[in-house]
């Protein structure tokens, strides 16, 4: 149930498969509490009967339990996921940036008027709204800023073996590793802790949720 690259899930059922063991791979979005409240999202990469089997223990923890499809499936949702999730930080971090650098717009209007519009998603309703906007970075249950850079790099590696170049992964993937290196400018930062994605504005310590 770990956030792993897709090559390492299809490795690992390999193996499985040759001791005669079946597996699958099932990796967990949402929040700490959604974890604590059983209401967590699983996405799961293995054969239709095996995942049939599964889901009564999954539904243990998760209150969305998708099939994804074969193994490795799984892991590369999450892996988009997180991608996601973390090109979306960044988006909002630069966007509330502009408004209290500029002074053109108070930046919780700014951030309500989102929630209204096509911009609006999770993670601004949560990493925005509840962290970056008030400036409130909670370190327990945080996801530190090497989890996202791991993850970002299995995302990128899982588009490199396709083909594919991800140019704003990359750039996002850069940004968190200078950020984790504090050689981001601390004008820019305001302040900001190098070990936590959301401090990419202004604060202490983050929580990036995947």
């Amino acid at each position: 149930m770990s956030t792993v690259p897709v090559a390492l899930a299809r490795e690992l059922d390999a193996a499985a498969r040759a001791r005669g063991v079946t597996f699958a791979d099932a990796p967990v979005a949402r929040t700490a509490q959604a974890a604590v409240d059983g209401t967590l999202s699983i996405m799961v990469g293995a054969e239709p009967a095996l995942f049939e089997r599964l889901r009564p223990y999954l539904a243990c923890m998760g209150s969305e339990i998708t099939h994804c499809g074969a193994v490795g499936a799984g892991a590369a949702v999450k892996l988009m996921n997180n991608m996601v999730v973390a090109q979306t930080v960044v988006a909002l971090a630069e966007a509330l940036a502009v408004a209290r650098a500029s002074g053109a717009v108070d930046p919780e209007v700014l951030f309500q008027t989102l929630t209204k519009g096509s911009a609006d998603s999770f993670v601004l309703r949560n990493h925005g709204m509840k962290s970056l906007l008030p400036d409130h970075h909670p370190t327990r249950g945080a996801f530190p800023t090497s989890y996202i850079i791991k993850d970002l790099s299995y995302a990128i590696a899982l588009a490199e073996s396709a083909g594919l170049d991800l140019a704003q992964a990359a750039t996002t993937k850069r940004l968190m590793e200078l950020h984790r290196g504090g050689r981001i400018s601390r004008q820019l930062l305001h302040g900001g802790d190098p070990d936590h994605p959301e401090g990419l504005t202004r604060g202490a310590s983050g929580t990036m949720v995947a």
